[in-house]
């Protein structure tokens, strides 16, 4: 859970953490949740590795440069409930309009701490909710930045 992604679901960051240790990735992530409702698992001695590759000092997001440099095992845990596959909600407050989102679905959910469940069964009973931050397109990732002497090692077309 990061401050821009409040309802990071604990559940499936356990669940996503069993997968990554008995699968032995260097980096692991989850489809189909919300957005900003999934989470990373990332083995320390691979991140080292890659803090070494990169020719940047830009912390911001770190899945491109597992899944497109050729040294890492990554994986991503896809057993999710049909009810809680809706990628394209967004439940991260990165604009105001996603401020805006939160706070109504919060405040109609009338709970301290609202699971996933809780706040998706809130917009089923409140689907006029979703128009708030429906435009709101996700920023793509920069291209990654390695050492030259790692070029060899980026997967192309990846």
């Amino acid at each position: 859970c990061t401050a821009d992604n409040p309802f990071t679901d604990p559940f499936y960051a356990k669940k996503l953490y069993n997968f990554h240790i008995n699968n032995r990735f260097h980096m692991s992530t989850i489809k189909k949740l919300p957005f900003g409702t999934f989470t990373y698992a990332v083995n320390t001695k691979a991140l080292n590795k890659l803090i070494s590759m990169k020719n940047t000092s830009d912390t911001e997001v770190w899945g491109n440069y597992f899944r497109k440099i050729n040294q890492f095992r990554c994986g991503i845990y896809k057993k999710i409930p049909k009810f809680l596959s809706k990628p394209k909600i967004r439940l991260t407050i990165d604009y105001i309009e996603d401020y805006n989102f939160i706070t109504k679905l919060y405040k109609l959910s009338k709970k301290k701490m609202p699971s996933l469940s809780d706040l998706l069964k809130c917009l089923e009973k409140n689907p006029h909710l979703l128009q708030i931050n429906k435009k709101i397109k996700q920023k793509k990732s920069s291209p990654i930045k390695i050492k030259k002497q790692f070029k060899k090692f980026i997967v192309k077309n990846n």
